[in-house]
């Protein structure tokens, strides 16, 4: 009796290894044991964030968040904008962040320290605006305290952006007369850089 021959296995496939190839190796575990994302070569590591970068502005909306977000009216203006921050015509800015003033000193009422609270709550420079504004929107102490009366209505949010939009103009016309002066120091002296003549369109009248 013949005996049928026992079929033989396919070939077995190539693996998935042998396909692809190796796996790419990694990096190894950090000091704390959490697997570090790889970095292209040459980017230098990102910088922390600083816990106080913004922190004025997150403290002033945090207590009215929901209703910041979900507001359907009102329109931030980039003057408006200015007063949030912090970042605009001040003088703590343009002498600790732009580096185009030789001090942090208002330059409207002597005061030794120009923030966006004292242009909005103490400069006396201002004050016939501020009373304009809060003949409207009431008192206004802070940051938080503008927040809270632009959310409370419509009015309220134009006379602060009336406020915003009369004080900050004026603040970087005189800034911009400091800038021309001959005989100013040299850090006020207005660039004319490459990068300022590409974006000079963008900025306000």
């Amino acid at each position: 009796m013949e005996v049928e021959p026992i079929p033989t296995a396919a070939a077995p496939a190539p693996s998935y290894a042998k396909v692809v190839g190796p796996p790419r190796p990694t990096q190894k575990p950090g000091p704390s044991g959490v697997q570090r994302a790889p970095r292209r070569q040459g980017m230098a590591p990102t910088p922390p964030m600083s816990p106080v970068a913004g922190s004025a502005t997150v403290e002033a909306i945090r207590p009215h968040l929901s209703r910041w977000v979900s507001r359907n009216r009102g329109t931030l203006t980039y003057r408006m904008v200015q007063i949030l921050t912090g970042h605009g015509c001040f003088g703590k800015y343009l002498h600790r962040v732009a580096g185009r003033e030789p001090n942090p000193e208002c330059k409207h009422c002597g005061a030794p320290l120009d923030t966006a609270v004292h242009t909005l709550v103490e400069c006396a420079a201002w004050g016939p605006q501020r009373h304009v504004m809060e003949s409207v929107a009431g008192r206004i102490d802070s940051l938080q305290s503008m927040v809270t009366a632009m959310l409370r209505s419509e009015d309220n949010w134009a006379a602060v952006a009336s406020f915003c939009e009369a004080v900050m103009l004026q603040k970087e016309v005189a800034e911009r007369e400091r800038e021309e002066d001959a005989l100013a120091d040299p850090v006020r002296r207005r660039r004319t850089g490459r990068r300022l003549r590409r974006y000079a369109h963008l900025l306000p009248p």
